[in-house]
């Protein structure tokens, strides 16, 4: 019988020795396959980033849909979703927040959202086909330049406790766990972040 031949483990850098040894940071794409092993890949978004307008109102809807039905299925029931997805809340939240709202677009379709009140982002989604690709980092970027820019000097925003992807990713973006406290409409724990603009 033969010996398979010896093959040395290659190591992946870490996000900080590649940020480090290179000056950039290069991010996974999610759990799609990248290259071989899942070595860095650079994804290159041309995204701009623009207030809200009343022709992206449908656009937006769909997107908060697609998203929370994704995200959330996975910790709310059917039933604690049913308003926001069937029931018009969206619809709702969306028309209210329109006005401050900003929006990721690329080539002509809404990859992300972020509707900002007083000094919180009060809702960021990404289309989930775009999300480890650079979209939600310059949605964020943007948004909390915004609220800098009203002279707001510490940012909130909330974020469900079981959604650990989101939350991982705001404290990449600098922002850090406040306290967390029970949502009584869900039952579930939220956790307040914030951070210094």
């Amino acid at each position: 019988m033969r010996k398979a031949p010896f093959r040395p483990e290659v190591r992946e850098p870490t996000f900080q020795a590649e940020v480090a040894r290179t000056g950039q940071s290069r991010r996974r794409c999610g759990s799609r396959p990248v290259g071989p092993k899942g070595t860095w890949v650079e994804k290159r978004v041309n995204v701009r980033i623009r207030p809200a307008q009343n022709r992206d109102f449908e656009a937006i809807v769909a997107l908060c849909v697609s998203s929370m039905k994704a995200t959330y299925g996975a910790f709310l029931s059917s039933e604690q979703m049913r308003p926001w997805i069937e029931g018009g809340e969206t619809e709702r939240y969306v028309k209210e927040m329109l006005a401050t709202s900003l929006v990721a677009e690329e080539e002509g379709r809404i990859r992300g959202v972020a509707a900002l009140k007083d000094d919180m982002v009060d809702l960021m989604w990404v289309a989930t086909e775009s999300r480890g690709q650079g979209v939600g980092r310059a949605l964020l970027t943007e948004a909390e330049k915004v609220l800098h820019e009203r002279g707001i000097e510490v940012g909130r925003l909330e974020c469900f406790e079981p959604n650990a992807r989101a939350i991982a990713f705001y404290e990449e973006m600098g922002w850090s766990r406040k306290d967390t406290y029970l949502d009584e409409t869900t039952g579930i724990k939220k956790v307040r972040m914030m951070k210094q603009l």
